[in-house]
């Protein structure tokens, strides 16, 4: 009975642990620097870029019931394979836009980070 129980066990660790898939298409460092969260999208649709001078994505986000508010973001854990062009490209994402920590604010609006959960290139219709 004892080797059965074992056994049966043994099983049910190897079905938990084949079942932990890591996922690796979002980097997990990038935002150590951010500060407290802003504001948090699901499955929302932006626009973004790469910016080549500063060699960061950035994402822009209309928040939904505003006429004016845009959240822009710096992306800091976008996944490789995303393409580097200067131009616009629409995607559907999901993550957390958060505070820049000593932001100068020179440019004129407010900067954030953005850690994504996820992100996709939007399908043209």
């Amino acid at each position: 009975m004892k080797i059965q129980t074992k056994g049966f066990y043994m099983l049910i660790c190897i079905l938990i642990l084949a079942g932990c898939k890591k996922s690796d298409s979002l980097p997990k460092k990038g935002c150590e620097n951010a500060g407290k969260t802003v504001y948090e999208v699901s499955s929302e649709v932006g626009r973004m870029r790469y910016h080549e001078d500063t060699q960061a994505y950035y994402l822009s986000y209309h928040v939904p019931k505003t006429i004016d508010v845009d959240l822009t973001g710096i992306v800091c854990n976008m996944p490789s394979g995303f393409p580097k062009q200067e131009e616009y490209l629409e995607v559907t994402f999901s993550g957390v836009f958060k505070e820049m920590e000593n932001d100068s604010g020179l440019l004129g609006w407010d900067k954030y980070y953005l850690e994504l959960s996820s992100i996709q290139l939007k399908q043209e219709k």
